[in-house]
């Protein structure tokens, strides 16, 4: 093990493990010692998991990522210490000094992410960050080397394939428009509820497409959804498309499909945002909501810097 060594933990569905791994390939594009901790996926750690994920990075056959060795995961869990040490460590705030491995504190060795950005993480010597870091400008000056990395596999069945490629041409062809609406856990959940309720709202919906149909004469909209009763209310009185039939591990396909709409309309996830961010179109429009969860408010001055090229709109339907 190396005296300079980032671990990121990776948890969470597609969407967040996909920023989890761009945040990785970031630090190794620095030249940094960096490795992946997928511990969150291991069966005794899922069934404690609210919702229980399997590892879905290597749906995309272009992603390769070096796993956390065993001599990196013992130093750290040694570090850890025992549950008494844990909460100590949690009752005070960690140093974020940059000094010798024997002369640091044991708190020292691990970052938990609370705001939007952090542009600290990038001067951090040895540690573990745990987060889902999924603002744009962490990896945006590697975005070449994330459209290669991200690259789409067919779909698993080959007439289903055909009807993917055909529907991503015409996409390509219309003004169209990829709505994403989150419902399911986004509502059943309480915890998730207060956590990312409250953000993608219907009048957010009815502003955003106000914005674009301004823009784009005779849209056309294609529904991504987890909870098709719920989006019909959301989008009451529109005329749209269901988009269907990609679950497990073609639910990439679905990010395949938005990315080829002329704009993005995104719910407060990740999994839609990496449809946007994905989006290589020039004359692409990417909608997304100031906020990403309820803990995280940030002025619009500062998600403008940290969204660069998207177009935010409230919760109240108004762009900001």
């Amino acid at each position: 093990m190396g005296e300079d060594v980032i671990v990121i933990k990776v948890s969470g569905g597609l969407g967040n493990q996909m920023q989890q791994y761009a945040l990785y390939r970031k630090f190794k594009e620095m030249g940094r010692e960096a490795y992946l901790d997928l511990t969150w996926f291991s069966p005794e750690n899922q069934k404690k998991a609210g919702a229980r994920r399997g590892l879905e990075l290597f749906f995309y056959p272009q992603v390769h990522f070096e796993e956390e060795p065993k001599e990196v995961l013992r130093f750290f869990s040694q570090k850890r210490g025992n549950k008494a040490e844990r909460i100590l460590r949690r009752l005070f705030a960690p140093l974020q000094g940059r000094l010798p491995l024997t002369a640091r504190p044991k708190e020292d060795y691990f970052f938990t992410e609370k705001e939007m950005y952090h542009p600290e993480i990038f001067s951090f010597q040895t540690k573990e960050l745990d987060g889902f870091f999924h603002c744009q400008k962490y990896t945006e000056d590697i975005r070449e080397r994330l459209l290669s990395d991200f690259a789409f596999p067919p779909h698993s069945d080959a007439e289903r394939e055909k009807q993917v490629r055909e529907r991503e041409a015409r996409m390509g062809e219309e003004n169209s428009i990829a709505l994403h609406i989150r419902g399911g856990d986004y509502l059943q959940d309480k915890a998730n509820l207060a956590l990312f309720g409250g953000i993608a709202t219907k009048s957010y919906y009815r502003g955003a497409l106000r914005y674009l149909k301004e823009r784009m004469p005779e849209a056309k909209i294609y529904l991504f959804t987890n909870d098709e009763a719920y989006a019909g209310q959301m989008l009451e009185g529109e005329t749209y498309t269901v988009v269907r039939g990609n679950a497990g591990r073609d639910a990439l396909q679905d990010i395949r499909l938005m990315r080829a709409c002329r704009a993005d309309l995104c719910a407060n996830s990740t999994f839609s945002i990496w449809g946007g961010r994905l989006n290589d179109r020039p004359d692409r429009i990417l909608v997304r909501p100031p906020r990403m969860k309820n803990t995280q408010r940030v002025p619009a001055s500062l998600m403008h810097e940290y969204w660069k090229g998207w177009v935010l709109v409230s919760e109240e339907g108004i762009e900001v």
